[in-house]
């Protein structure tokens, strides 16, 4: 399946609300009919004050059963709970203003879009939210990724 036109649109952006609406358009490039589902994740500002994973799944839709070649657009709708934390500072749920990143795939490690929204009616997290889950900081934490059995038995010592 391949993924085009991806829109992202702010349709509301308050204080106490925030909507976003994300379209994109699937189509299926195999051979057979089949059916694909969309997942999407948000990626919290780089500028935020507290831990956050690298994305969360916000939302996902199947498209119905596809034609080779044939397209569907699909369309999701985002609350404010799709950027949110739960900060026990202020013992509600919290989202800060940024840029967000919106990244659509088939699963987590298979990102095929991905688009920037900024949501500027965000408030700062709480003291106590930043001082309990601060930042996570790139440099002390290293990327691993794709080790093979063989490295891992090599770590494992065994």
């Amino acid at each position: 399946f391949e993924y085009q036109n991806l829109v992202v649109k702010v349709v509301k952006d308050t204080e106490h609300e925030t909507e976003v609406t994300v379209s994109v358009t699937v189509r299926n490039v195999g051979s057979r009919e089949g059916k694909e589902v969309v997942q999407c994740y948000v990626h919290a500002p780089d500028t935020s004050t507290v831990y956050r994973p690298e994305h969360e799944l916000v939302a996902f839709a199947k498209t119905r059963l596809l034609a080779p070649d044939e397209t569907e657009t699909v369309t999701l709708t985002l609350s404010s709970k799709a950027f949110a934390f739960w900060d026990i500072g202020h013992n509600a749920w919290t989202v800060e203003s940024g840029a967000y990143e919106i990244r659509l795939g088939a699963t987590s490690r298979n990102i095929v879009a991905q688009q920037s929204v900024t949501i500027l009616s965000g408030r700062p997290a709480s003291t106590k939210a930043q001082q309990s889950h601060p930042p996570r900081q790139q440099a002390a934490v290293p990327a691993i990724r794709n080790v093979t059995d063989e490295t891992f038995t090599r770590m494992l010592g065994r």
